[in-house]
């Protein structure tokens, strides 16, 4: 007997909803801290001003209202990030551009649990700071703080354990002062 697309359909629904049933309560509140990198890509006029990657260190709060989504507060900080191949400023030739990230975030997140794994989505609002420094020769030519607010995605797994949960993250930044930044981190959150 062959199965219909509707009944395949309705067989792996059942099999989803089993396993979210099985799930452990996870809703509440929650903090954690995550470890993992910022990637800056800067594209001006056609070439790349600062295409470069840096450890990335995140702290963040946030409550679970239901079992299937949840509400967030994040700081994430960056190392220093430069690239003195590709910087050419006119009034400096050969100079080197650093940047430090220092990022506050909120976030939305639909949490779609199967058994203790679950897939991250979501929507947020950040504002950042790039702390930028222009040095050549090693000596600092200029230095400036840059502010940007705007939407990023998040997506993401989590492994849920009885008062804590794994989770591996990605969030993509909208025109972080004219450059595409990603992070990319994993971390513990530990449940009240």
């Amino acid at each position: 007997m062959r199965r219909t697309h509707l009944e395949r359909l309705i067989a792996a629904c059942a099999l989803l909803a089993g396993g979210a049933a099985s799930a452990q309560d996870v809703t509440g509140p929650y903090v954690g801290a995550a470890l993992g990198r910022l990637e800056h890509d800067e594209i001006e006029d056609g070439r790349s001003e600062l295409e470069d990657a840096a450890a990335a260190q995140r702290i963040l709060a946030g409550y679970r209202f239901a079992q299937h989504g949840a509400v967030e507060l994040d700081w994430t900080t960056s190392d220093e990030l430069h690239d003195p191949t590709t910087i050419a400023y006119p009034a400096f030739p050969g100079a080197d551009l650093a940047s430090e990230y220092e990022i506050w975030s909120v976030k939305g997140m639909a949490v779609f649990p199967i058994g203790r794994f679950g897939l991250l989505l979501g929507l947020g609002y950040y504002s950042s700071d790039a702390d930028r420094t222009v040095t050549r020769n090693g000596v600092r030519l200029l230095h400036a703080t840059e502010s940007e607010k705007g939407t990023l995605v998040v997506t993401g797994v989590t492994y849920d354990f009885e008062r804590l949960t794994l989770r591996a993250e990605a969030d993509f930044l909208q025109n972080v002062n004219g450059a595409s930044v990603a992070t990319t981190t994993v971390g513990v959150l530990f449940r009240f």
